[in-house]
């Protein structure tokens, strides 16, 4: 006789992550994240080679859409949307809904439960970020897996919510199965109130037939159980608004220990994420600390000037971490 609560689970296995940007490296030799406007897929701690090549053989050079399918009808299995924290050396120490959060107690390693609120000064400080995780299949690559693509963009966050919503709306609630297909659209924004072009992801309403929708959330699928949590790996696979790294956090370190090269480097490395030139950079510093010459500013203010480049990147748009 089956058990129940264990006989009628299925659950299919994880093949691997898709991005949204890729790491390069500045003159000074300074890794720094790329924004990138088409789907990434590495062979790595994620990915194993032969998805990796299935993937690349699927969708060659650089697509800016793939076809998916989402192996559940509950948006909530397959869509998770948490803040989340991380560590260097610990990965996830924090996830919360901003409400209720739950936390690494250092002294047990246990995870114990604390408020979330607006005004949790990691989210202030941009140490927490909302993260949306989406696992899907890709219907065209030979095999049964989950796929799993991860955002920080809020603009991206509100488009999947609506896409996903829209087509539930139509089909009584079902999703599950039906062809779908997930982009990168440019979209205007204007972080700082000026104008900029970033890239979003979004599922492509446009190119659904309604008729066939229709006909497609009446065909029968099994109930599948997607993997229990989504993959929490290193936060700088992640990429999210702006171009900017997710900051890791080490609860260790010291900002004191600093030197003036390397935060040089660092504000090289965000400035050329911004797309600003030497003669833009200088005059901004000028201006903003009131200085003849950029060599005689402080240790503060290279720290200040640092924080609001990855501000500006923040709120640029739809990329990396």
């Amino acid at each position: 006789m089956p058990i129940k609560g264990i006989s009628e689970k299925r659950r299919l296995p994880r093949v691997g992550k898709v991005r949204l940007g890729i790491k390069t490296e500045n003159a000074q030799g300074a890794t720094y994240p790329k924004a990138v406007d088409y789907f990434v897929v590495n062979d790595d701690q994620s990915t194993s080679a032969a998805a990796a090549c299935a993937f690349h053989q699927t969708y060659p050079g650089e697509p800016k859409s793939i076809d998916i399918a989402f192996p559940s009808d509950n948006p909530e299995e397959f869509f998770q949307q948490w803040y989340r924290r991380y560590g260097k050396a610990k990965g996830l120490i924090c996830k919360g809904d901003g409400e209720v959060a739950t936390r690494l107690d250092e002294a047990t390693g246990e995870m114990v439960e604390i408020e979330c609120t607006p005004e949790c000064e990691y989210l202030a400080k941009k140490h927490c970020r909302p993260v949306g995780s989406l696992q899907f299949l890709i219907p065209s690559i030979t095999g049964i897996a989950v796929w799993q693509i991860d955002t920080g963009s809020y603009h991206s966050i509100v488009n999947l919510n609506s896409a996903i919503d829209m087509v539930r709306s139509l089909t009584g609630g079902r999703i599950a199965f039906i062809p779908l297909k997930l982009v990168i659209r440019e979209r205007e924004a204007q972080p700082n109130g000026t104008k900029k072009i970033i890239n979003v992801l979004d599922i492509a309403l446009e190119e659904l037939n309604i008729p066939k929708l229709l006909e497609a959330s009446n065909k029968v699928g099994a109930a599948l159980m997607l993997p229990s949590r989504a993959i929490e790996q290193e936060p700088e696979e992640l990429y999210v608004d702006g171009s900017q790294e997710f900051e890791v956090v080490d609860e260790s370190a010291s900002l004191g220990n600093e030197t003036a090269e390397e935060l040089h480097v660092d504000c090289r490395g965000l400035c050329q994420a911004l797309n600003m030139t030497g003669a833009e950079v200088r005059k901004d510093l000028k201006d903003l600390y009131k200085v003849e010459s950029v060599d005689v500013l402080t240790l503060d203010q290279l720290k200040d000037y640092r924080d609001r480049c990855k501000i500006a990147l923040d709120m640029s748009g739809d990329i990396p971490f």
